[in-house]
């Protein structure tokens, strides 16, 4: 577990290079999320209705499936340090 907790770490660290700490209402990381979750759907059909006899082809799905579920969790940490910046309070 603690090899994925670094990869949704180091995905944080790059969303923050390419734009900066995000500080989003609400509404607009809900957006977000809803995209990337968007991303882990349509591929999660991919895998599901993949008719290529190339086990090769659904390893390569699962493998961007598991990428796109890197930065769902990226976007949620993101999501949720907002919500803890923009509404402080004592115990979690």
């Amino acid at each position: 577990m603690k090899e994925i907790l670094d990869e949704i770490e180091a995905e944080i660290d790059r969303q923050i290079n390419l734009f900066g700490v995000q500080d989003h209402v609400p509404a607009i990381y809900h957006v977000i999320l809803a995209e990337e979750f968007g991303e882990v759907s349509k591929e999660v059909e991919n895998l599901t209705f993949n008719k290529a006899p190339n086990p090769n082809v659904g390893k390569a799905i699962a493998m961007r499936m598991r990428h796109e579920l890197v930065q769902v969790a990226a976007v949620a940490a993101s999501f949720i340090a907002s919500l803890d910046r923009r509404y402080p309070e004592g115990d979690k």
